[in-house]
């Protein structure tokens, strides 16, 4: 029991890393942050944000 609990959260958090990566798209108006696996984790995903398509912070 434990064992499958423990293979739900790996295979959940690796579904939310994926996403997360998929995410970390630009904003498009510059001033919002795509911040989803961030907020979630407080880890690996990008903080990007973007103006006209192109990057101008990561953190």
């Amino acid at each position: 029991m434990e064992k499958a609990i423990a293979v739900t959260i790996a295979v959940l958090f690796f579904a939310a890393a994926v996403q997360c990566k998929e995410r970390a798209n630009c904003t498009y108006n510059g001033t919002e942050m795509e911040d989803f696996g961030y907020a979630l984790f407080r880890r690996p995903c990008m903080v990007v944000e973007c103006y006209d398509g192109q990057v101008v912070e990561t953190r």
